[in-house]
């Protein structure tokens, strides 16, 4: 997701949190009516402080409301300014506060892209819902917008367990998160000199989440410079969880950044690729931005600079594995003749963590874990 600097807000309107008159609505029945899913259950009142459907182990109830900014808005009794932060692949994000004053953000969907959202409990931020404990270095969700893809009605969700048995016709409209401190990895390493220390600061915390994600049996498939956002004091965040998917086996659904390197793109009928390896070769290539500012699928084999122009994913993807593909040595003689300005004099151990999470062979880059016990013996 790219977050860009934006200005401007969202007013409420008065009118945006009426309810509409359900479609069909049966005679004699007043709009405005509470619908556990495909099922019309007791009238809710919205003069009631809390109407939010969340505690553990209650089901889903889908409200209607004219917007899912309205709804949002309040189900977690949030103020009515929304500030744009950025444009995601699928929508806005905006930052606001609770009543509490708390700091939130929350990516909204278009409703265009529902088909494309299916609320699925094994895949994206519904599946990091059932994490039971926080990572500091992972952006924590706090709550999801459940929409139904034919009428606007909408229920809020903590767990996973809040869930229908049928999904068929829900979407996640919108993503309630906190609200992260910093700005993209991409930025702050274009904008910042960093020293060893300081690469080294950001590795660990990286290797550490993706770690935990790993742990729990899950994987992340999007890490880049885009989906890391960093802040000197309150550390670094992993974001984006629209391709976190459930399960460690080999997969051939392909949704994430563009570091499939080497044997990871052996066809997909020959068995997909190890998505556990794709989270080690995006983080390496995302440590190999921050040593030299450079992308590993902009690397050009005829001159050993990483200056190719290419854009296509096919493109980028056959400059990634000509990287993967030199030996360790070359590779690191390619990195050192590029790393940025205080880096030059950097000793070798986080190098070579970098040059082994690229290999070309998945079986043969180190672990997750492993990269934290090395990264903290530096």
């Amino acid at each position: 997701m790219n977050r860009t600097q934006g200005q401007g807000s969202i007013q409420a309107k008065a009118d945006q949190e009426q309810r509409l008159p359900a479609k069909n609505e049966p005679p004699g029945q007043s709009a405005g009516g509470v619908f556990l899913y495909g099922e019309r259950v007791e009238r809710i009142s919205l003069d009631q402080r809390d109407i939010r459907s969340s505690e553990p182990g209650s089901n889903l109830v889908l409200h209607d409301f004219r917007s899912a900014t309205a709804a949002v808005r309040r189900f977690e009794n949030l103020k009515n300014e929304m500030t744009k932060l950025g444009k995601g692949n699928y929508g806005q994000v905006y930052e606001c506060e609770d009543l509490q004053q708390n700091k939130l953000a929350v990516k909204c969907h278009h409703r265009n892209f529902s088909e494309l959202l299916k609320v699925d409990p094994n895949r994206g931020e519904v599946l990091l819902l059932t994490m039971l404990e926080h990572h500091p270095n992972i952006m924590a969700i706090k709550s999801i917008l459940i929409g139904d893809m034919d009428k606007r009605r909408y229920g809020l969700i903590t767990s996973p367990r809040q869930l229908p048995e049928d999904l068929d016709r829900l979407f996640v409209s919108c993503v309630v998160s906190e609200k992260v401190e910093g700005v993209s990895l991409d930025q702050f390493i274009k904008e910042t000199d960093c020293d060893e220390k300081g690469i080294v600061k950001i590795f660990l915390q990286l290797a550490s989440a993706v770690a935990f994600i790993h742990r729990n049996k899950c994987t992340h498939r999007d890490i880049s410079t885009t989906n890391v956002m960093y802040d000197p004091e309150a550390g670094l965040k992993l974001i984006d969880f629209g391709s976190f998917k459930r399960g460690l086996k080999r997969t051939g659904s392909y949704v994430g950044a563009l570091q499939l390197i080497g044997k990871d793109c052996l066809p997909l009928d020959q068995g997909g690729y190890d998505p556990v390896a794709l989270d080690l070769s995006e983080m390496g290539a995302v440590i190999l931005y921050c040593l030299t500012g450079k992308y590993i699928s902009n690397f050009n084999e005829m001159n050993d600079s990483f200056d190719f122009p290419g854009s296509g994913v096919e493109s980028r993807r056959f400059c990634a594995s000509m990287f993967a593909n030199k030996t360790d040595q070359n590779k690191k003689k390619i990195i050192t003749s590029h790393l940025k300005s205080r880096l030059k004099d950097m000793g070798p151990k986080c190098l070579d963590i970098v040059i082994q999470l690229l290999h070309p062979d998945p079986s043969k880059r180190l672990s997750a874990l492993q990269v934290v016990e090395r990264l903290e013996s530096i």
